[in-house]
């Protein structure tokens, strides 16, 4: 992002679950750049519940199990003095008719660690169930898609030695991918429009160019 002319700059990025973590959501709101992008899949170790199933409240500072018991002890950072852990006390998870679903521990009790960067996570996790989120996540998947084309047609190894000539290179693999493109719309347009045979001849006849 850093690296784009001002005027290339997004405002927003879409991008896989793996580049949605707490750390590059914190970067991105730095340079005011949203993100559109799943939170990584939350997995409970041991077939466990995972954290998502604990309802943490970073204002009031408190952590809730999914058996209703609250968190009776917080943890600190010594140097920041921010909020790290809460544990849950053995009284409250030894008598829990879900306790071999929520930990293995051998003192057994449950503890949570809380993410330096969990509220934006949380936040995430929030707009995932929005409709914006639902309308324009799924417009990413056809850029992979596309280049997972360009990738078949051989984009992902330089058959030249030479920028100029590996430029070539993929913007032939590019034109190749356009005019598939090109061609399935005149196909799919020709099933829609078997009708009219005076439109039909207009469109495969147009000369290349004014497509592109």
């Amino acid at each position: 992002m850093d690296e784009q002319p001002e005027e290339r700059k997004p405002d927003k990025v879409l991008c896989d679950m793996a580049y949605g973590t707490g750390q590059n959501r914190e970067e991105m709101e730095k340079r005011q750049i949203k993100m559109i992008c799943p939170v990584p899949t939350d997995i409970g170790r041991n077939g466990c519940f995972p954290k998502s199933a604990f309802i943490i409240d970073l204002d009031a500072q408190t952590c809730q199990c999914p058996a209703g018991e609250i968190a009776v002890e917080k943890i600190y950072d010594k140097k920041t003095n921010h909020l790290k852990v809460f544990g849950f006390s053995q009284e409250q998870c030894q008598n829990c008719p879900l306790l071999n679903q929520c930990t293995k521990s051998k003192k057994g009790r449950h503890t949570i660690t809380v993410n330096q960067h969990e509220r934006y996570l949380q936040e995430a996790r929030i707009f995932q169930q929005t409709e914006e989120f639902q309308n324009e996540y799924p417009e990413r998947s056809k850029i992979e898609n596309k280049q997972a084309e360009m990738v078949h047609h051989g984009l992902r190894q330089a058959r030249y030695i030479g920028k100029a000539k590996v430029l070539l290179q993929s913007l032939l693999v590019g034109a190749v991918v356009n005019f598939k493109r090109y061609w399935k719309l005149i196909m799919e347009q020709r099933q829609h429009e078997t009708s009219n045979p005076e439109v039909l001849t207009n469109i495969t006849t147009a000369p290349l160019s004014a497509v592109i």
